[in-house]
């Protein structure tokens, strides 16, 4: 049946109706009506609502995206900056990647503290902690020995060497809010691992964390000076000890990584990381 016979059926049935004769009926019909007019404003106030949700959406999105784009272009900087050679996904590449993800996913990541783009080049943790240590960056901070690695940076507990670039999205705040600060490392890690795959997030690692240590060297920036970020404990060799990055409380400031049983450290929690894509 077409639009014009339905609405004219429904028309017909409206006027065909026998027109009340009692102050109950007609009370009732008021009454009807002004429950249909009700109905009708309450679902306008809903349509109107939900409008201004999906614009404030958008406008964070446009935000998040925008503050990446910048996060990229440090990011390139910084590979340049520490002889990283290997030529990197283009920056309309790695936003289209992150455009790509599931909505509530970009809502997520709008949700840290401060997002940030990582590429993580290929090769080993010892290659990404000695360039911590180049010549040219040694004063920003002051210390002729840039870092500390226990174990050595090219013991294997770190892990094998890394075939491909990876791109990920992390959380690059300062420091990480101490948000469970009255559990244990153990309990801490074990229960942000719990929440992290709730929301489908991966864990930062060591190599990651480098490449966002180098981005703070370059920027006079320091993060973690009064915490420490741990690292994915399944990414290394030994997943019963807890390996953690931040800086000493030294004067002049040098990149400590230590690795220990949950009960020798004291503070620490882990940062969020999202895989965008690698090369």
């Amino acid at each position: 049946m077409g639009l014009a016979r339905i609405a004219a059926e429904a028309l017909r049935k409206k006027f065909s109706k026998r027109m009340p004769e009692t102050k109950n009926e007609v009370a009732n019909d008021v009454d009807s009506e002004s429950q249909e007019i009700s109905s009708i404003r309450t679902g306008y106030r809903d349509n109107v609502r939900k409008l201004i949700i999906a614009g404030e959406k958008k406008q964070k999105e446009a935000l998040l995206l925008k503050k990446l784009e910048a996060s990229y272009d440090r990011m390139i900087g910084t590979l340049k900056a520490y002889n990283f050679n290997d030529e990197p996904p283009s920056k309309t590449q790695v936003m289209e990647a992150i455009k790509n993800l599931d909505p509530a996913m970009l809502e997520t990541i709008g949700k840290f503290g401060k997002p940030t783009i990582l590429i993580t080049p290929k090769g080993s943790f010892e290659s990404k902690v000695q360039a911590i240590d180049r010549g040219e960056f040694k004063g920003n901070w002051g210390s002729n020995d840039m870092y500390y690695c226990n174990p050595n940076p090219n013991d294997n507990y770190w892990g094998s060497k890394r075939k491909t670039m990876v791109v990920t999205v992390v959380d690059g705040q300062e420091m990480m809010p101490n948000k469970f600060d009255r559990l244990t490392i153990g309990d801490r890690l074990d229960k942000q691992e719990k929440e992290f795959a709730e929301k489908n997030l991966d864990i930062m690692d060591c190599h990651e964390y480098a490449m966002l240590m180098m981005i703070s060297q370059r920027q006079k920036k320091p993060i973690d000076r009064y915490w420490r970020t741990c690292f994915n404990r399944k990414k290394l060799k030994n997943d019963k000890l807890v390996s953690d990055g931040g800086l000493s409380h030294e004067k002049n400031f040098r990149v400590v990584f230590n690795t220990g049983p949950a009960s020798d450290h004291v503070v620490g929690s882990y940062r969020p990381s999202v895989k965008i894509m690698e090369k």
